[in-house]
């Protein structure tokens, strides 16, 4: 075959069942401790102290002590530094257009660069994660900003004053009692802030960091589209310089956009000038020079930056706000705010948004820290990244600040820029920090437009995504539907709802799928120990394929798309097991040789063992998944046990002469023509990666049902390893199968003499039985 010639596997060993392979390897049963004892070693373990635990507890809860002592400045501070400048120019913009999506001043969006920046920076295990504003984070807390504070004209919930706003943040407890019912869009966004780190404690502290197993990539990008989809509808106003009434609840950005048209008539030519061109400049790059430069340096052009000092300084020198009434950003004052707690009396009120949000946040970061975490080559500690955001976002939330999360432009600017470790996100606060002593005041005349275009432009990725369920169609239309789903959902419902509505489908698609596993018959491929699905492993000539009498194969004429693959099969020399072909209609496989425009069979491909038929399972076996199970092996190995017992039982009552062993016979119409006399069935238990007590002892039943008609059923490459997979979840199971059938008996139904290392194991070790004639009950070369 190809391939042969260059590599090979020169293995000798004798063919193993389980028990050989134990016994070779000194096996040890490991010990079967009750729920009591791992309690007690587990709180014995919890309650020792040594100066070592100590400090592995302290390097593991405060990451950056043990990164600190071993960071190797000379290969490393460059890259970071560079790293955390570039990051630090691009927080300034997207933090800014960022803040006002959740109805905060864009102060707030600079304060969201320093204070969860320091603090992750610091705890985090992630050494990319680049945390700060996030476009779905801020649109989802603006949405319970939109809902609980107070936004008169004028007042200090005014957006666009922003002093005013801070300050009504700092007044004294006998100030604010004046008006006791009434909350600023800061004190939501930062009792918001509160919860949503407190949130993430909890679930760090419960050990919840797998939560993310339940979203889908395709849940993800729907909600991220969907979601979007929101941000850039919520930036029309800005864009189009127009007041839009507020709507919220179902079909809301239907409304929105209505309002939006039918404005339009009204909207400031000025602001729409500035926004063109914003757009113009910042698209152009991304499309144009971004591509070419990237080929040059890895440090990439910070055009928001660009974007923004272009329009503070025109804005500055034509004053398009007293001039043409375009929007600005109004007063930013300099230096970090006071701190000031939180209004905890609206805790309980925010608690079901926050959890969402928490959750939203860390799927997203994690994810993030994952992908590059395997790129670099280091782990993440899911839950000590739970107490990262959790414990910033609680001490972000008494500076006025918004729930943070890690956004996927910002990671990859750190990462291309060079960025290696946490030492680039401190220096991004400290160059954020100088911005807020100094720098601040002079983007006071910047135009919200400029901020718009920013966010719409950085959204695009994120909208194009719909390409990503055109792609998957292809491939998964179920996954596909998901991504629709989700999208549609969170465009048309609501974000928080779409959520749910998109998590509620991932996990009902992970109960359908996990209501049917996969059962695909195998063949084995010639001269080799692979065993391969027989439906797949083919090449495709049509041919006619004529059988005499005695079932030997005479030659037939090639049509014109087969000569041109027999003389390149002639031409090649390959060998007869290279000619490989498909069947026509319900016709075999058959390994073809070249000769004259004829093509000669020669044997069976994908080549169906004599007297077994070999099913490989994919997926895991619970209580919930049996019957369908049953179904799809009755159909896979081509018998049904049942019925056919049931046409022997009929057939024996017509038969005088009538005896056990005609119901164990095997040959009739109810098995599939192209078999020759089955004597067993063999499962590969490869791909099974959870299997739960009433699945387990359902096997033995399927034993018992398929020996009844003179089948044995066996077992190969059952896992010993457990697995803690979604699976393995599901049918809440972190044994491995192999210890699983043990436990429940299985085994013992299932003898040792039919549970086999792998499926060539078991066709070696069987093939001696059925060449013998005689049932051994446990063949071993051993």
């Amino acid at each position: 075959m190809r391939g042969t010639d260059q590599v090979s596997v020169p293995i000798t060993r004798p063919a193993l069942t389980v028990s050989d392979k134990r016994e070779l390897g000194g096996y040890q049963t490991p010990p079967d401790d009750g729920v009591v004892v791992r309690c007690r070693r587990y709180v014995r373990k919890q309650l020792t102290c040594s100066p070592s635990d100590v400090r592995d507890v302290v390097s593991k809860r405060i990451p950056i002590l043990g990164l600190l002592p071993n960071y190797d400045f000379r290969s490393l501070l460059i890259g970071d530094a560079i790293a955390g400048l570039t990051v630090a120019i691009l927080q300034i913009p997207l933090g800014m257009g960022f803040a006002l999506l959740a109805n905060i001043p864009a102060i707030c969006g600079i304060y969201m660069a320093f204070f969860p920046v320091l603090v992750y920076a610091v705890l985090a295990s992630s050494q990319h994660n680049s945390m700060g504003a996030f476009a779905v984070i801020t649109l989802m807390t603006g949405k319970v900003v939109n809902e609980y504070a107070t936004f008169p004209e004028g007042s200090p919930g005014a957006p666009g004053n922003a002093t005013a706003f801070l300050a009504s943040v700092n007044a004294t407890a006998s100030a604010a009692a004046d008006m006791p019912v009434t909350y600023t869009p800061v004190e939501v966004a930062t009792i918001v802030c509160f919860m949503v780190g407190v949130w993430s404690v909890v679930l760090g502290m419960l050990s919840l960091g797998s939560v993310t197993v339940f979203f889908n990539d395709m849940l993800v990008s729907g909600f991220s589209t969907g979601a979007a989809v929101h941000v850039m509808v919520s930036q029309l106003k800005d864009i189009f310089g127009i007041k839009v009434t507020p709507f919220s609840g179902p079909f809301k950005i239907i409304y929105t956009l209505s309002d939006v048209i039918s404005k339009l008539p009204s909207a400031n030519v000025a602001t729409i000038v500035i926004s063109a061109v914003s757009m113009f400049i910042l698209s152009v790059n991304n499309e144009q020079l971004k591509p070419r430069l990237a080929k040059v340096t890895k440090i990439p052009m910070p055009i928001e930056l660009i974007v923004v000092i272009i329009g503070t300084a025109v804005s500055y020198s034509i004053n398009v706000h007293e001039t043409y009434s375009v929007n600005i950003v109004g007063e930013i004052p300099t230096g970090l705010p006071m701190p000031a707690m939180p209004p905890f009396s609206l805790a309980a009120a925010v608690a079901v948004d926050s959890l969402v949000i928490a959750i939203i946040a860390y799927a997203g970061s994690f994810s993030l820290a994952k992908i590059f975490a395997t790129k670099h080559d280091y782990e993440v500690d899911a839950n000590q990244e739970l107490y990262a955001m959790g414990i910033g976002n609680v001490i972000s939330s008494f500076f006025s600040c918004a729930p943070m999360a890690a956004a996927i432009a910002r990671v990859l600017i750190q990462d291309a820029a060079g960025g290696m470790t946490q030492v680039a996100g401190l220096v991004s606060a400290f160059v954020i920090l100088w911005v807020l002593l100094f720098v601040g005041p002079i983007f006071e005349v910047l135009p919200k437009a400029c901020l718009a275009s920013i966010i719409v432009v950085a959204l695009k990725e994120m909208i194009m995504k719909v390409f990503d369920m055109i792609a998957m169609w292809k491939v998964s239309k179920v996954d596909s539907m998901l991504w629709t789903v989700t999208a549609l959902a969170v465009i048309l419902i609501d974000v928080d709802l779409g959520l749910l509505i998109g998590v509620l489908v991932a996990i009902s698609v992970l109960v359908v799928r996990g209501q049917h596993p996969k059962i695909t018959k195998l063949g084995q491929l010639p001269g080799t120990d692979i065993y391969a699905d027989i439906g797949q492993y083919k090449k495709v000539i049509w041919m006619r394929v004529v059988e005499d009498v005695d079932d030997a194969f005479v030659p037939f004429t090639v049509r014109n798309e087969s000569m041109r693959l027999a003389n390149e099969l002639s031409a090649s020399r390959l060998a007869v097991a290279d000619g490989l072909i498909t069947s026509h209609g319900r016709h075999k496989f058959l390994i073809v040789q070249a000769i004259d425009g004829f093509l000669y069979p020669a044997s069976v491909y994908a080549t169906e063992v004599d007297g077994m038929v070999i099913l490989s399972v994919e997926g895991p076996l619970h209580f919930a998944n049996r019957d369908n199970f049953k179904a799809k092996l009755f159909k896979g190995s081509g018998i049904n046990p049942v019925a056919l017992k049931k046409e022997r039982m009929a057939e024996a009552k017509k038969n005088p002469d009538y005896s056990d062993d005609i119901l164990k016979q095997n040959d009739t119409a109810l098995v599939s023509p192209l078999m020759k006399q089955i004597k067993y069935l063999v499962l590969d238990c490869q791909g099974v990666d959870a299997c739960d007590a009433p699945a387990a002892k359902y096997l033995a039943r399927m034993h018992g049902v398929y020996g009844a008609v003179g089948i044995t059923l066996c077992l190969a490459s059952v896992s010993e390893i457990a697995k803690k997979s979604t699976a393995a979840m599901v049918v809440s199971s972190t044994d491995d199968v192999m210890r699983s059938l043990e436990v429940t008996g299985v085994l013992a139904t299932i003898t040792a003499g039919r549970l086999f290392h792998s499926v060539h194991d078991a066709v070696t070790l069987l093939g001696v039985d059925i060449a013998s004639g005689s049932e051994i009950d446990a063949v071993s070369k051993f």
